[in-house]
């Protein structure tokens, strides 16, 4: 007895077995995480090192070039990036896919812990960190003060209040403060006090650090006590620091000659106030401290924002901490409204094919078995990925959206052959149940496994873009094969038990469908037709093919669709060396114009500011640099999408006086989230030795963009130079002073950028005292250049007077660049430029017009890059799974019909499915991205479908007698409704995928269109093609036959009628 007789003679059985797979099902639901999208696997390590005070030149120089050289002999090491820049190193390193993320991070750490002896000793450890985006905040938190609270008293609420209080939230692993106000003590120097004092800056440094002490000094009994021994004084505050005597004078007469002490009030102004401000953090307008949430991994998502809003409305509503805590950003409301759109596509989905089933078969006894496969494929689909380790997101949802058409194919399939059996054989139910369910399970097995043989070579996608469709792949995979399990266990037991218990003969006495019985005489018709006139199917497919080959050359590119996340990102760059003053100002007029929007929520400006986290350091940015974000209201509650909204705000920007700046907005919530990799727009690497003829090659380059129409905002690297005053010490003048360049050098440094001498404890607050010149001393270049440099005592000699920098040093201004780019260990320079009414292919053909007009020397190149280089490593995996899969959906078919023949047949379908894909993408005004091609990639499985089950009948017809021409109109004839049924289902199913409109549907609609387009065309096309193309291969030789033990069945007895 097969599984098939067993499972439909044990309906108690089969009954405990689905409401055991219902139970797991909901179990797995409620435990699968949920996030926006699958988490990616990049093989890219980031290796970020501070250097305080140090320019891009120098940067490279001393830390730039010696972490490429640790970085550049690891093994499965695919490319080396950096970027050299004030203060800052950035190398990335990327690996092939092969390569494990811990082996990356022990070499890389390995590698690096022999720098320590060589960086230079003010730079600060290289910090290294794997570049995932499930390292990005989940949630961005604005925190104001309520009355008269300061900017020091807000920052210190915020660090040592709220963010413990945050970071105890069930699932939040770290939580990020941007910005606030430091305490911090200054010392301001008198420099002719210090010189009538006979005092120096750096022996008074040296006594203020010593004079704040409390040391621990062991142990001492008395008297059968034992004392734990605490020795010094410890400075509590500014007025402490105001009275610490530092020295002493004697009086001058005609005052008696005693000794005065001298008090560092006497020589310097000691201010308690807040550390320099290096940039500016706003909530709506208004002052704020920023709190970036970042969540543990394999968190879900939306369980810990619920959390984190719950916190915040119980700190809100209390009355302890006087804050205004304001949610700026959160990633789980685009998650939550996402999967929420989604799943009721899914829903909708639903009821259309149903709608469709009733529409074909008239009978809910029908319906209801066929139906019964959607909820319980999907349920089953949710325990597999719960296995896997999938989650639910916008893409694995939107793969269970996109099979939901197909749940029930192999059900209406499997249905109509038990109804044949029961009324053209007289079978009982159970017998008609297991014989007809067993015929057809061959055929409806090949066709899964061809659907399958496309899904699962997409699992194995290592790209970037290819990786965040391989959830999709496996969710379908895990669906269908569901579906298949479904199809040949619980459809045939509910069948025997559902359908209507009654007499062959009765049966046989019904009358068919009206509209089916007329639509089977037209198509027997016209198939005779077709038959005698072969060339006529073949005209269509060259027309429809050639209808898609042409379409194909005219559609867009881009990469992905643009997803509207709710969010609208600003950036404002202002010309290098541009003062934090007018940053701001700019700022201000920026954030006004946002703030009056409408649809505009929240809007939160940052600049200049970093938090404790690696990303945040990754991606900071200069004082001439804001950052703003428009949070919008959610999509449902507005009547304009991100990107109208955000030409709004570029049409008002450009009526602004920018002095000089630059504003780029965007509103593509995937692009900004991944970077220029996946950002729309132009990029050009141009490399070499020489650095000046980079440079010349980079200005011809953005001339010719500039030039040339279709480009905006072009922004070449070789113009953002950096002004730098550059201070040369004459070593033989400076050492008449015992003064050496080291001694000038760092003078100057600790006086602009002043010398911590001590910290003060108070409250459980460290507070650094900063040492450092008045700041009308250093107001400008000719104060500095009069800044007095100390000399150093020599052995038998007294302390030299100090010498004004000027007389020992000259200096000159010049340019230098803001960031040092290299690329493979070469000094790169891009050239930039966004897009203005052209796509990715057309920029494309007019880059490299402008490129052909130019001569690039020997030895330098010029190439695209950014999201071209995403396009062509996701383009290039697509081709080879494109072959993958027709190679698999071939062998698969040669396997069912054991035959080498057949198989071609089938695969006549394809190129029409293709080609009605591309057309459709067309007539939509889609743009052909890496989610069409995947959607016409899944056509070459899902397309043959009903070629196999077609040519299956046939071959069966005449293995039990039937002529060709008999077996070809009978078959044919016969397949017609499960062809329209299956065909129908999948199309309607797929309606509200391409029609919707909602969070998360961008990626799924090309897909869908590309996938309708072409099951329209292929299924057309497979009603007359497949018995025309049998006809004339058997008629040529070519002829096998499956062997069938089935009873041959005249043309005449087929019936279409279900109960």
């Amino acid at each position: 007895m097969n599984i098939i007789s067993l499972a439909t003679r044990r309906p108690v059985a089969v009954t405990c077995c689905v409401a055991a797979v219902l139970l797991f099902g909901f179990m797995s639901l409620s435990r699968l995480a949920v996030d926006w999208m699958p988490g990616l696997t990049l093989p890219v390590v980031a290796v970020v090192t501070v250097y305080p005070g140090a320019d891009p030149e120098t940067i490279e120089l001393q830390v730039t070039n010696q972490v490429e050289s640790a970085l550049s002999t690891l093994s499965g090491l695919k490319s080396l990036e950096s970027y050299s820049m004030e203060n800052l190193s950035v190398v990335i390193a990327t690996f092939t896919a092969d390569v494990k993320e811990y082996e990356i991070m022990h070499d890389v750490n390995t590698n690096l812990a022999a720098l320590a002896l060589t960086l230079p000793s003010d730079a600060m450890t290289p910090a290294v960190a794997n570049v995932d985006p499930r390292m990005f905040p989940i949630m961005t938190i604005g925190v104001t003060g309520k009355g008269e609270l300061s900017q020091v008293e807000l920052t210190r609420l915020v660090e040592t209040k709220l963010k413990p209080e945050l970071e105890r939230v069930d699932g939040v692993g770290k939580v990020s403060v941007i910005g606030g106000a430091h305490p911090e003590i200054s010392v301001f120097l008198d420099m002719e006090a210090l010189k009538a004092n006979n005092l120096t800056a750096l022996t008074l440094s040296e006594l203020i650090a010593t004079q704040n002490a409390m040391v621990p000094a062991g142990n001492i009994e008395d008297n059968g006590t034992r004392y734990h021994i605490r020795i010094g004084n410890a400075l509590t505050g500014a007025e402490d620091l105001k009275n610490l005597v530092i020295g002493q004078k004697i009086l001058e007469p005609p005052l008696p000659p005693l000794p005065q002490p001298v008090y560092l009030r006497n020589v310097a102004d000691v201010v308690e106030g807040t550390s320099p401000m290096e940039g500016f953090a706003r909530t709506d307008g208004k002052p704020a401290v920023g709190l970036y949430i970042f969540k543990d991994s394999g968190a879900n998502t939306v369980r810990v924002s619920s959390q984190v809003r719950k916190a915040v409305e119980r700190l809100n509503a209390g009355a302890e901490l006087p804050l205004e805590i304001k949610l700026l950003t959160d990633q789980s409301q685009y998650v939550t409204s996402s999967i929420d759109n989604l799943s009721g596509t899914i829903a909708i989905s639903s009821i259309l094919v149903i709608a469709v089933l009733f529409f074909f078969l008239r009978s809910w006894r029908s319906i209801l078995v066929i139906a019964f496969a959607i909820p319980l494929s999907l349920i089953i689909a949710l325990i597999l990925m719960y296995a896997a380790g999938l989650s639910l997101n916008v893409m694995s949802l939107g793969g269970l959206a996109l099979g939901v058409g197909m749940l029930v194919d192999n059900a209406i399939v499997v249905l109509e052959n038990i109804i044949r059996h029961r009324r053209t054989y007289g079978k009982g139910l159970i017998a008609s149940a297991v014989d007809g369910t067993s015929e057809v399970g061959l055929a409806i097995s090949a066709s899964t496994l061809t659907t399958i043989a496309v899904f699962l070579p997409l699992a194995f996608l290592e790209s970037t873009a290819g990786q965040w469709f391989r959830e999709m792949a496996l969710t379908v995979t895990f669906a269908l094969c569901a579906s298949l399990l479904v199809a040949v266990l619980v459809i045939p037991t509910m069948a025997a038990r559902l359908l209507v218990r009654r007499s062959a003969a009765a049966d046989a006495g019904e009358t068919e469908i009206g509209w089916i019985l007329r639509l089977q005489t037209f198509y027997l018709r016209t198939l005779r037709g077709v038959t005698a006139r072969p060339w006529l199917p073949y005209l269509l497919l060259a027309v429809v093919v050639g209808g898609g080959a042409a379409s194909l050359g005219i559609l867009p590119i881009e990469l992905l669709p643009a997803a509207d996340g709710g969010r609208i990102n600003v950036t404002l760059t202002m010309p290098p060396g541009t003062p934090l003053t007018v940053t701001d100002r700019i700022s201000r007029q920026l954030e006004e114009i946002m703030m009056q929007t409408e649809e505009v929520h929240t809007v939160w400006a940052q600049c200049g500011l970093q938090g404790d986290d690696i990303i945040n350091i990754l991606y900071s940015e200069g004082t001439n640099v804001a950052n703003l974000q428009a949070e919008l209201v959610p999509l449902a509650e507005r009547t304009r999408r991100s990107e109208t909204i955000a030409a709004e705000f570029r049409n008002k920007f450009a009526a602004l006086d920018l002095e000089g700046g630059q504003v780029r907005v965007s509103a593509d919530l995937i692009a900004d989230a991944m970077g220029e990799a996946f950002q729309s727009g132009v990029q050009i690497h141009l490399q070499g030795e020489e650095y000046a003829t980079l440079e010349e090659l980079a200005v011809a380059v953005a001339d010719g963009l500039r030039r040339t129409s279709g480009f905006i905002n072009v922004v070449n690297a070789a113009e953002e130079r950096q002004p730098e005053l550059v201070i040369t010490i004459d070593r033989t003048r400076a050492l008449m002073g015992q003064i050496t360049a080291g001694i000038a050098a760092l003078t100057v440094r600790y006086g602009l950028t002043g010398l911590e001498t001590t910290r003060i404890s108070r409250e459980g607050e460290e507070i650094p005292v900063i040492m450092r010149p008045r700041p009308e001393d250093i107001a400008g270049i000719e104060p500095l250049m009069n800044f007095p440099v100390q000399g150093m005592a020599t052995a038998g000699q007294s302390t030299p007077p100090p010498v004004k920098l000027n007389r020992i040093a000259g200096w000159e201004t010049s340019e230098v660049p803001l960031t040092i780019r290299h690329f493979d260990r070469q000094r790169t320079l891009v050239v930039k430029a966004g897009l203005d009414g052209i796509d990715l292919k057309e920029a494309e053909r007019r880059v490299r017009a402008v490129l052909s007009g130019i001569t690039i020397p020997p030895g330098y190149k010029a190439e695209l890059a950014g999201v071209y280089d995403t396009i062509d490593e996701a383009k290039s995996e697509l081709f080879m799974v494109l072959l993958l899969a027709l190679a698999l959906v071939f062998m698969v078919m040669a396997a069912q019909f054991e035959s080498w023949r057949y198989p071609f047949i089938v695969m006549i379908t394809v190129p029409s499915a293709l080609a009605g894909g591309v057309l459709l993408l067309w007539l939509c005004r889609q743009n052909l991205s890496v989610s069409a091609i995947m959607g016409l990639v899944i056509l070459i499985g899902v397309s043959v479908n009903n070629g196999i089950v077609m040519i299956d009948m046939i071959n069966r017809l005449r293995s039990s007698g039937l002529s060709l021409d008999e077996a070809i109109n009978s078959g044919s004839s016969y397949r017609l409704r499960p062809v329209l049924m299956t065909s129908a289902t999948t199309i309607i199913g797929l309606l509200p995928l391409a029609l919707s409109s909602g969070e998360g549907s961008e990626l799924q609609a090309p897909l869908a269109i590309g996938f309708m387009g072409g099951m329209i065309t292929s299924a057309l096309l497979t009603l007359y093609i497949i018995p025309v193309t049998y006809r004339y291969l058997s008629l040529i030789g070519w002829r096998n036959a499956a062997p069938d033990s089935g009873r041959p069945v005249p043309p005449q007895q087929i019936q279409s009628n279900l109960p």
